[in-house]
C-alpha cells in the first residue's frame, strides 16, 4: 500500500512579541516534522510588519527579532533558500534569517561566492548546536 506525500509545506507564522518559549514551541513543530517527514518544505514568515511600506530587513524590529531566533537556533530545522522558490514567495529559510541577521540580507546578484557559503556553512551548524542543545538531537522517525 503506498502511502500518501507528505503535505508540501510546513509554515511557521511568527511575530516579535513571542516568548523564547513560544519560539522553542515552534522549533519543536519543525523538529517534529523534519523527524517524521511530514513536510517537504519548512519555511517562516514574519507577521506584524505587512503594513510597513519598507522591506522587512530594513525594519529594526524585525533585524532584532531575527537575531533572536538565529541566537535561539530557529534557523537548524528550516529549508536553506525558500525564496528561490517562486511558490513560497515572502518565505524565510535558514540562509535568509543567518545573512539578516549579520545584516547582509538581501544578497546582491552573484553575492554568494565561497566565502559566503563558508560563512552560511558555519551559521547554519551553529544553529543546529544551540536547536541540539535546547530540544536534543534530530532522530528519524519516519518508519520506512
Amino acid at each position: 500500500m503506498k502511502t500518501a506525500d507528505p503535505p508540501f509545506l510546513l509554515m511557521l507564522n511568527l511575530h516579535p512579541a513571542e516568548s523564547n518559549a513560544d519560539i522553542l514551541d515552534r522549533m519543536r513543530l519543525a523538529k517534529d516534522a523534519r523527524e517524521r517527514g511530514t513536510a517537504t518544505n519548512i519555511v517562516c514568515v514574519i507577521d506584524t510588519f505587512d503594513d510597513d511600506p519598507r522591506e522587512i530587513e530594513d525594519i529594526p524590529e524585525a533585524r532584532a527579532f531575527v537575531r533572536r531566533l538565529v541566537a535561539l537556533g530557529f534557523p537548524a530545522y528550516l529549508d536553506l533558500i525558500p525564496s528561490a522558490d517562486p511558490r513560497l514567495n515572502g518565505a524565510l529559510g535558514a540562509a535568509e534569517l543567518i545573512c539578516m541577521a549579520a545584516g547582509k540580507f538581501p544578497l546582491p546578484a552573484g553575492a554568494v561566492g565561497p566565502a559566503m557559503v563558508d560563512e552560511l556553512n558555519a551559521g547554519i551548524a551553529n544553529a543546529r548546536r544551540i536547536a541540539t542543545a535546547a530540544l536534543g538531537p534530530l532522530v528519524d522517525r519516519r518508519g520506512r
